[in-house]
């Protein structure tokens, strides 16, 4: 019911909000043919790489339309509200299960990536799948040989799908260091045998048999490692590429940091404050979960943004794999408060918070699924593009990333003189293309009176215009991003060239 529940949620007006331009990065690179696609990751974007080669599979089957793009994320919401339910119920409560799963279906942030054509949905779901191989794989027994196995492949897939994401070994190496110390505290009190008679179901993890366990553990992340290890190396030679997208950390990052983790102040405070009430209650059920889940929840974080003090690596993005763990110390809070008030009231004080999550989730719910939720409009721009451009008028991308808005919408661009640009984005094995020098740019705009720029952020003029005569006589917006027209006098546009034809530098 959860996988459904987080599923439907996602769907629900999916194709609303435009393609961003970290989407528009995804249509880019899943719109090449395969030859292509493999000539851009060998110069960048290689960390999105596996990513790209889904994309470019489910484009060629569904179309690149907003909801055929974004339906691999939200499906894998649904996968990982499943699991997250499956590792409730396995280190707590079916009743816990099922609340960690719905808490992590309503929450905004999950509705926020499972509606975007990146991997972090998907990355989200093999952290949760790794989580959950974990508590299986560490148990006693010849049995969990193949979950160990299992956990290498998740984990390898995991840091496949964003490298940023293996920071979730060492959370679960604490996860064990502190299974293990646990483990020796009931068998020195004598209770241990006691306890697993007492309640054979609860906790696998428990059954951690000493040092061989923790070495088998670290044989499996150790080969997850060498198994990403190429993704490394190429992600160390393509750093420059992606460096301008990264920050330092600054005070102002980590006010990002928390409402990256549901995409909700609101929200956020409230399971904080359901997630504590389970911790200070203190029943067995929600110290086993906390042991995974606090860990997952804090380490991950505290690396990247340590790092980030030094080098710049942060991007709120990478810790959006941590909000299971929030999801299920929400499920655990919960499941424990209802347990309190008995079973007749239980399921009633459970359904209320799980409610009270849902509404005060739902501005936010609604805000990122109108037309600008993604931050940038492209499609307006587009559809603006479609009905005012004339034939021979030219366009401009400041900076020149925004040129990924034509891959977006490709429709909307159709016709329009890219007067920058000397060597196409798919010739170039880029997102950008090669850029003329500024004076044949110039000398590409002698052949036009009308120029749009596209752009995003604060308006910036493009160098291109200066010294011309251009003038900005209409702006539309979309979200952060923006569309000017510019025109130039008959005089100016004389004297910079008559009105011959566009010269051979010209891009369509």
């Amino acid at each position: 019911m959860p996988a459904c529940l987080a599923f439907g949620v996602a769907l629900w007006r999916i194709s609303a909000p435009s393609f961003s331009g970290d989407e528009a990065a995804s249509l880019s690179a899943a719109r090449r043919s395969l030859p292509g696609l493999w000539h851009m990751l060998g110069s960048t974007d290689a960390v999105h790489g596996a990513y790209y080669l889904l994309l470019w599979a489910v484009v060629r089957l569904a179309g690149t339309g907003e909801f055929a793009a974004r339906l691999p994320s939200a499906l894998a919401v649904g996968a990982a509200a499943a699991g997250i339910t499956a590792i409730g119920r396995r280190l707590a409560s079916r009743r816990t299960g099922l609340a960690a799963g719905v808490a992590f279906g309503v929450f905004p942030g999950t509705s926020r990536y499972a509606q975007e054509a990146r991997s972090y949905a998907i990355v989200m779901a093999l952290a949760v799948l790794a989580s959950y191989l974990l508590i299986r794989a560490v148990r006693q027994g010849p049995a969990r040989r193949p979950w160990l196995a299992a956990y290498c492949l998740a984990l390898t897939a995991l840091g496949w799908a964003n490298l940023m994401a293996m920071l979730i070994i060492p959370a679960h190496a604490v996860t064990l260091a502190g299974i293990r110390v646990r483990a020796r505290r009931i068998s020195a009190s004598g209770l241990r045998q006691a306890a697993v008679t007492a309640a054979p179901q609860e906790d696998p993890a428990l059954c951690v048999d000493g040092w061989p366990a923790v070495m088998r553990w670290l044989a499996a992340a150790g080969a997850a490692v060498a198994g990403v290890s190429p993704l490394v190396l190429a992600a160390w030679r393509q750093r420059y590429g992606t460096a301008r997208f990264l920050d330092l950390t600054t005070p102002a990052t980590l006010t990002h940091v928390p409402g990256r983790l549901t995409e909700s102040l609101p929200v956020l405070a409230g399971a904080a404050v359901i997630s504590a009430a389970g911790l200070v209650i203190g029943r067995p059920a929600v110290t086993r979960l906390a042991a995974l889940c606090l860990p997952w929840l804090l380490i991950p974080p505290a690396i990247l943004l340590g790092t980030g003090a030094v080098w710049p690596v942060f991007d709120a993005r990478y810790i959006v794999f941590c909000a299971p763990a929030l999801a299920l110390l929400t499920g655990a809070g919960l499941g424990t408060i209802a347990a309190r008030t008995g079973t007749a009231r239980g399921a009633a004080v459970l359904a209320t918070g799980l409610a009270l999550l849902t509404a005060i989730g739902l501005p936010a719910q609604l805000s990122m699924r109108a037309p600008g939720g993604h931050q940038q409009n492209a499609r307006v721009i587009a559809h603006v593009l479609t009905a005012r451009h004339r034939p021979r008028d030219a366009v401009l991308y400041y900076p020149p990333w925004w040129r990924l808005f034509a891959s977006a919408y490709p429709a909307g661009f159709a016709g329009l003189c890219d007067v920058a640009l000397a060597q196409s984005p798919v010739r170039a094995g880029n997102f950008t293309g090669v850029l003329l020098p500024l004076t044949r740019q110039r000398a590409n705009l002698a052949a036009t009176s009308r120029v749009w720029l596209v752009g995003e952020g604060r308006l910036k003029p493009d160098p291109a215009l200066a010294g011309g005569g251009w003038h900005a006589v209409q702006v539309w917006h979309g979200g952060l991003a923006y569309l000017v027209l510019y025109l130039r006098s008959g005089q100016e546009r004389s004297r910079a060239g008559g009105t011959g034809g566009v010269t051979a530098g010209c891009r369509a």
